[in-house]
This record gives structure tokens, sequence and C-alpha cells, in this order.
């Protein structure tokens, strides 16, 4: 990740609320990033990544910033993990994301979600999520194995989904089932 990137990607996910006057500007960014949860967790992720392609000292500095992610929030991801722009964590608390997943743009997970393998020593064959453009993950869900979420598909609270999905469904239940197809509608 360069340097443009990491700001670009902060001021998309973090600073999105933001006015344009400087004194404001400043003051918002402090209050955000130290008394918004979601917001501060996002910054964390975004730093650990971006410090983790800088050389020897940038994958010390990242790990440590995954230990504090991990101690201030309890979410678990490392810094290999490819998540794209917009990414948002309404509710940032015992997340765990595997290390081979692969995250699109715009996709929002909220508390309590697993997105990883089903067995051990899937995050060496790839055997874990490819979660798409605009999907949004429920409280408690857990997503598991080499499957693919489609565009715009929602996981319903709880569910457990294993098996990839059609665009823009929504997906409940353990085993998580198609329970409505927003495809159809449009």
């Amino acid at each position: 990740m360069t340097k443009q990137e990491y700001r670009h990607f902060c001021e998309v996910e973090v600073f999105r609320f933001q006015k344009s006057s400087f004194i404001k500007d400043f003051l918002n960014k402090i209050f955000c990033l130290y008394f918004s949860p979601s917001t501060r967790a996002c910054y964390l992720i975004r730093k650990m990544q971006f410090l983790y392609h800088r050389g020897m000292i940038g994958k010390i500095r990242s790990k440590f910033l995954e230990r504090k992610i991990f101690k201030e929030f309890g979410i678990l991801i490392t810094p290999h993990t490819k998540i794209g722009i917009g990414f948002h964590l309404p509710h940032p608390h015992g997340i765990v994301i595997g290390h081979a997943v692969h995250i699109g743009k715009n996709v929002s997970i909220y508390q309590d979600v697993t997105l990883g393998g089903t067995r051990i020593g899937d995050s060496k064959l790839n055997n874990q999520p490819n979660i798409s453009d605009g999907s949004i993950i429920f409280a408690g869900a857990k997503v598991l194995g080499g499957i693919v979420l489609a565009e715009f598909t929602v996981v319903g609270a709880n569910a457990v989904l294993l098996s990839s999905t059609e665009a823009s469904g929504v997906y409940a239940g353990i085993p998580a089932k198609l329970v409505k197809n927003n495809a159809a509608q449009k």
C-alpha cells in the first residue's frame, strides 16, 4: 500500500463525515480517532497494513499494531488480508478475519463475525472466503470455507454460511440459505 493509497483510504473510511474548516477539521479528526470505536478500528487496521510494507521496522511496528487492535477491540486480523476501499465496522468487537480472506469495496461487518476456513491450514491453501463489493455481514455470522459472496449479499445475524451465494441475496439460518432475492426486485 502506498502512502497516497493509505491517505485516500483514511479520508474515505475514517474521516468521511468531516467538514472543511482547518480548526474544526483537526478537532473532528482527533475526536473521531479517539472517541469513535468504528473509525478508530478502521484507522488502526489501515495503518497496520500500511506499515507492514515499510521494511523490517515497519513490519515490527505492524505487529505491535496488530496486537493493539486485538487488545483494544478483540479484532483478530493480519496485515496480509486484502481489504477494498470503503471498509466499515459499525460495532468493531470480536471480529475474526482470516489470513487469506479477500474483502471487496464498501463492505460492512458487524460484531462477532468470523470469516475464515473450515479446517486448520486453510489459509495456506487460500481456502477462505472472498467477500464481493457492497456486502453486509450482520452480527454473529460465520462465513467459512473457500466460498464467494456475490455482490450486495446480505448475511443475516448468527447465520453460518458454507456455500457461495447469488448476487443481491439475503441469507439466514444454520446452515445459511437464500431467504430473499433482491435481484428480482431491481
